[in-house]
């Protein structure tokens, strides 16, 4: 949802919200989003990697519910071995 209304002028951000929150089911930041996140975090960090906070937050929400992360980033196979699942697609 960030990275859509950050790039959406100021006066359509509420009425863009609205109208992704209607077409999709967006998955808050609840506290297991928030532990799968800080183990992430500290994985990368004993490598001595980083990743951005809003694709470690997308990893994490995927991992607390269970879902499949399908993305063209290669950015998230560092996860598998954290139990991250994760399909890669080329583009179109």
């Amino acid at each position: 949802m960030i990275e859509v209304l950050r790039g959406t002028p100021e006066e359509k951000r509420i009425k863009v919200k609205r109208l992704v929150e209607e077409a999709y089911s967006v998955l808050g930041i609840d506290n297991d989003v928030i532990l799968k996140y800080c183990e992430i975090y500290t994985a990368l960090s004993r490598r001595g990697q980083v990743m951005s906070d809003a694709g470690a937050l997308v990893a994490a929400t995927a991992m607390a519910h269970s879902l499949t992360l399908v993305t063209r980033g290669r950015d998230f196979e560092r996860l598998i071995d954290l139990n991250l699942k994760f399909e890669l697609r080329s583009e179109a």
